[in-house]
């Protein structure tokens, strides 16, 4: 086990350490101390998202004294709760037990304190936001939400990649006024802000003569359980936003949707004929036709700023039942006038 480097050693007075002026502190009253917890260091792909699920709502201070006490059985390195305290528990950048298989895929797990306390709700979730925005900054990981890849992953979604039974916060967040869009749009500019100046998440279009060709300056995008896939073209043409690529998924139907990147909504979606790609199967030594080209009126979109999705899926309505595999292109977006 590592010896852990922690604030043990200040005094009490400095359980609680402001963090310039965002809406949380951070109490390191529980710490686990020296030699406990996992040593080993975390890969940094994901911060994953989870809720307490304690429904008889203690304080997410007695929260943290049961973790500190039974880390042998799970911890996770941070529960916000209180009116937005961050009760830290496990070391930053190490492994964690929150998440079963993909805990070595992330450096920070944060746990949200249930309370039906709207005043104090409000709180916790601006100090969640703002902790795991600071968080993905730290380990440069982007702030996407439950797509492939690395981003930020709630424990849904560690459950449909990885196993388990587990999909807060979704219900939780739910209750209390917050849909999944509302997350990633916090996730991406902050609580109550409409942009972010900086916006240090967003993708970047690159400059080149036919933006449909642009893909060709991104890497492939893959996920752990082996599959791939690429976005080739993307952009408008004449009246038509045009997406064309490929995708290797072992499902039955591909679809191809359009999401507003700010809100992280579908807004459209079409069922993709697979197209002939022999340079891709040689290259991924793969059989079937891979590729797609589709087409969408691009009026439709104007206005807003869209990305492309890929889901391979058994579902013939495109939706997810039966098993499914998404990949977002977050890299590369169009603001459709």
């Amino acid at each position: 086990m590592k010896k852990k480097i922690t604030l043990l050693s200040l005094s009490m007075a400095l359980f609680l350490l402001p963090i310039q002026s965002l809406a949380y502190t951070i109490n390191n009253e529980f710490n686990l101390g020296a030699y406990e917890g996992d040593s080993r260091l975390a890969s940094q792909d994901y911060i994953i998202l989870h809720e307490t699920g304690n429904l008889r709502e203690p304080s997410a201070r007695n929260e943290a004294t049961y973790m500190r006490n039974n880390w042998r059985n799970a911890y996770t390195t941070d529960i916000v709760g209180d009116g937005g305290i961050v009760y830290r528990v496990g070391q930053w950048g190490y492994v964690s037990w929150g998440a079963l298989n993909a805990n070595p895929y992330a450096p920070v797990q944060i746990e949200l304190e249930h309370t039906t306390n709207k005043t104090k709700f409000n709180l916790n979730y601006k100090a969640y936001i703002d902790l795991t925005r600071d968080a993905a900054k730290t380990y440069n990981i982007p702030l996407t939400l439950d797509g492939a890849g690395r981003g930020i992953k709630t424990h849904w979604w560690v459950t449909q990649n990885y196993g388990g039974d587990h999909v807060d916060p979704y219900g939780y967040l739910a209750q209390m006024g917050i849909s999944k869009a509302q997350l990633q749009h916090d996730l991406l500019y902050g609580v109550g802000e409409t942009s972010s100046p900086s916006e240090p998440s967003n993708p970047s279009k690159p400059t080149v003569t036919d933006p449909t060709t642009a893909g060709s300056h991104y890497s492939v995008l893959t996920d752990s359980k082996g599959n791939f896939a690429h976005v080739d073209q993307y952009g408008i043409k004449g009246s038509q936003l045009i997406a064309r690529g490929w995708h290797i998924a072992n499902y039955k139907y591909e679809y191809i949707f359009i999401i507003d990147q700010r809100t992280g909504k579908e807004l459209v979606r079409v069922k993709a004929n697979g197209g002939s790609r022999p340079d891709v199967n040689q290259a991924y030594k793969t059989n079937g036709n891979v590729g797609y080209n589709v087409s969408f009126n691009a009026s439709q979109f104007k206005g807003r700023r869209v990305i492309v999705m890929q889901r391979a899926t058994n579902d013939p309505s495109g939706n997810t039942k039966g098993g499914h595999q998404d990949f977002y292109e977050t890299r590369w977006y169009h603001d459709i006038k």
